[in-house]
């Protein structure tokens, strides 16, 4: 298909120098033509301006002579002189220039319109018999002398077209140029278009053949096009490696959280089954077992939740709230529920009392939200530490802000943190899961006509922000 385009831009490009070059010397004939002319009309004035009566001897001879190349020095002409006739007034000859003018001349001078009326205005007479050129003509009157006459001039028409045609071997050479010329820029720029796509079609099968480690060769003085093409496929190819590399961690993650309760309800199970414990223990042991239960389907629960609502599957069920009395029950409901891993954690709520809050959005949803978000806080400062949560009102939106005092979120993964099942290192050591909660938490807030975003995250703690719209939906 390339090698099709190619030949094709070779003919539009060879057909485009050849219209060129026909324009051009259109052009350069048109405007000799029009030099020529006003040339012929500006020396056959300058002869009528003469004394040209008519007479011989030596003298008169000499200052006819010496009038035409005046008149030749005016006009411009080279050593070449047009054939100049003196007339009288019925027609008749009276001096003529040389004295034994072509054949071709006389037959224009008859042809041509000798009156008052041509005064002025070249004439174009065509091919005459036995001549195959065209030729150009002028009339003047003559200015002195005591016989009233005409001055007329005449001169084959100089074609620059013709000219050229007459030099087979210029033309062959022109032709020749315009080939060679015309498949070196269809070579040139067509290697740039296509090493490049050919280049990112050999990435396209290492991809398909599962190695995401593509390079792809920008090279210099490539198109601005095909440049933001090669840097677009080099990303798309950095985030396929990348998602690759979830789906591979993913799996992972999967078998091992779903493994770990599974190979504690059978060896509890088990051990109660076979009587290896018996009476208050064997009760310990089924408590544990429900406990790993309740574990496992929450997992399951989480995958088949995140699934629904990236396939947008649920819906959310909007009513009127105060968002300011709603975010105070979520946070103190969450903080009561926490036990003993609220020791050493307090909790800050800030907002203007006197702001209208009102909101219509879904009070479950919200505390879904918030309560992943307050998990991920109270999970970053286990050695005790502050939670502030600050409701703000920004234009046509509520801002819930929840900020923490832990460590903070390395730079490195903050461009992933909304990323399906990606976990940070510290995590993965410290904390089971799949990584859902973050990513979920933000298809809910898509879903209410917000979003949630992580505002800033250094050495001093990290705050995440929850945008709710202020106008119902």
């Amino acid at each position: 298909m390339l090698r099709h385009w190619s030949i094709r831009y070779f003919f539009v490009v060879v057909a485009s120098m050849v219209l060129v070059a026909m324009a051009t010397l259109f052009s350069v004939n048109r405007v000799h033509v029009e030099n020529q002319s006003e040339a012929l009309a500006t020396f056959v004035r300058a002869v009528a301006r003469e004394p040209s009566a008519p007479g011989g001897g030596e003298t008169r001879d000499a200052e006819w002579r010496a009038a035409l190349q005046r008149g030749m020095a005016e006009a411009g002409f080279p050593q070449v002189q047009p054939v100049v006739f003196v007339l009288d007034e019925a027609g008749h000859v009276m001096r003529q220039a040389p004295e034994q003018p072509v054949r071709e001349a006389l037959l224009v001078l008859e042809a041509m319109t000798v009156e008052p009326g041509a005064y002025g205005k070249v004439q174009r007479i065509e091919p005459v018999e036995g001549d195959n050129r065209s030729w150009l003509a002028a009339l003047e009157p003559l200015e002195h002398g005591g016989t009233p006459g005409h001055a007329v001039a005449v001169m084959p028409l100089e074609m620059v077209m013709p000219a050229v045609e007459r030099f087979r071997l210029v033309r062959l050479a022109g032709t020749t140029t315009v080939i060679v010329v015309g498949w070196g820029v269809v070579y040139l720029m067509t290697r740039r278009l296509v090493a490049p796509i050919r280049s990112a079609a050999d990435a396209v099968r290492r991809i398909a053949a599962g190695r995401y480690d593509v390079k792809l060769d920008r090279g210099k003085g490539q198109p601005k096009e095909i440049a933001e093409l090669m840097d677009a496929f080099a990303d798309m190819a950095e985030r396929l490696r990348e998602h690759e590399a979830l789906r591979r961690q993913l799996l992972a993650g999967v078998t091992h959280e779903l493994r770990t309760p599974i190979t504690s309800i059978s060896g509890l199970l088990q051990a109660v089954r076979d009587k290896v414990v018996t009476g208050e223990e064997a009760e310990l042991f089924l408590r544990n077992a429900m406990k790993q239960t309740d574990r496992l389907q929450k997992l399951v629960e989480d995958l088949l939740e995140f699934n629904r609502f990236s396939a947008q599957e649920i819906t959310v069920r909007l009513t009127h709230a105060d968002l300011f009395t709603l975010v105070g029950e979520i946070v103190r409901r969450w903080h009561d529920g926490q036990g003993e891993a609220a020791a050493g954690l307090s909790l800050c709520l800030e907002a203007d009392e006197e702001e209208d809050w009102s909101v219509r959005t879904d009070p479950d949803r919200i505390e879904q939200v918030l309560v992943n978000l307050l998990n991920n806080a109270r999970d970053e400062m286990r050695d005790g530490g502050t939670v502030r949560i600050g409701l703000v009102c920004e234009g046509d939106a509520f801002l819930v802000q929840v900020a923490d005092t832990g460590a903070g979120i390395p730079e490195g993964e903050q461009l992933h943190l909304f990323e399906p099942y990606f976990r940070g290192e510290r995590k993965k050591r410290q904390i089971r899961g799949l990584g859902l909660g973050l990513p979920f938490s933000r298809l809910i807030a898509r879903s209410l006509g917000g979003d949630l975003v992580l505002a800033k995250s250094d050495a001093s703690g990290s705050t995440f922000v929850l945008k709710l719209p202020r106008e119902s939906r």
